[in-house]
């Protein structure tokens, strides 16, 4: 029903994305979480190629910086290496050494849970200096851009999207420290304070092409030790098998058939094939 695919590039690799840890997260054919994809390489500011920055993408930044150095439109210098650090059926973990000059690794865990959520823990660990500094950490998840209702605890400490996608509400909740919070659709603040930003809230499904997504990001105040749990909930939907046993009750069969036929060509149209690297839903 579900899978993800999480970003551990290593190695000497001509990087034009900082995608370090980022995650994409597919429920029954719906891209969940993205990536904003490219959009323009060389249109005017600030559509010069600007999304391939770790700032769009769904991980955690430090201090308002990027993990590496960008040197160009399509070149990154100063590479951080990530590594996978466990990997099983239903759990994964990899961190990476971006933010080493600061003292710091980021360490994402990705888990499914027995009723089919999905958890994300993202940590900022000391790593390399014995005292290092506090940073501040911003998480940020780009959504598609469906039917909105959102809540938070007052603190600023919890916050819940609800999202009315194709195919019933999907649940977004992080948890964390105190943070400022922002929601951003098409460059515009619908939520928080946040100053419009014109390459926020954006979704680049084929080059020349950008339609309006939400662009969730919470920021903590400085720490040394910072932690967010993501859960992604989804709705239950009826399976081909449980719409073939009610359909089998009806006394028509011709007509038994024909809805028999339909459910399956709809589930067919909303499959989508997982990566070979996948980390996917049990059923």
């Amino acid at each position: 029903d579900a899978w993800a695919y999480l970003r551990v590039p290593r190695g000497n690799l001509r990087l034009a994305h900082a995608d370090h840890l980022h995650l994409d997260l597919w429920w029954r054919g719906l891209n969940v979480a993205r990536d904003a994809g490219t959009f323009l390489y060389n249109g005017e500011p600030p559509w010069d190629n600007p999304l391939p920055a770790a700032f769009y993408h769904n991980t955690v930044t430090l201090n308002g910086r990027e993990p590496m150095t960008r040197a160009g439109r399509f070149l990154y210098l100063d590479w951080a290496q990530a590594r996978l650090l466990e990997r099983g059926a239903r759990r994964l973990v990899a961190e990476h050494d971006g933010y080493r000059r600061l003292g710091y690794l980021i360490r994402r865990a990705v888990s499914v849970d027995a009723d089919g959520s999905w958890v994300v823990e993202d940590q900022v660990l000391p790593g390399g200096r014995r005292s290092p500094l506090p940073v501040s950490a911003r998480l940020h998840w780009l959504l598609p851009d469906w039917e909105l209702q959102m809540a938070d605890d007052g603190r600023q400490t919890t916050v819940s999207l609800h999202l009315h996608s194709p195919l019933g509400w999907v649940e977004v909740t992080v948890r964390g420290p105190s943070s400022t919070v922002s929601l951003i659709r098409a460059g515009e603040p619908i939520y928080g304070s946040a100053a419009p930003d014109p390459a926020r809230g954006w979704y680049s499904p084929t080059y020349g092409v950008k339609i309006p997504a939400l662009s969730l990001a919470l920021e903590t105040a400085p720490a040394t030790e910072i932690t967010f749990t993501t859960t992604f909930h989804f709705p239950d939907q009826p399976t081909n098998q449980t719409n073939q046993t009610n359909q089998t009750n009806q006394t028509n069969q011709t007509n038994q058939t024909n809805q028999t036929n339909q459910t399956n060509r709809l589930t067919d149209l909303n499959a989508y094939p997982p990566h070979p690297s996948s980390l996917r839903r049990p059923r």
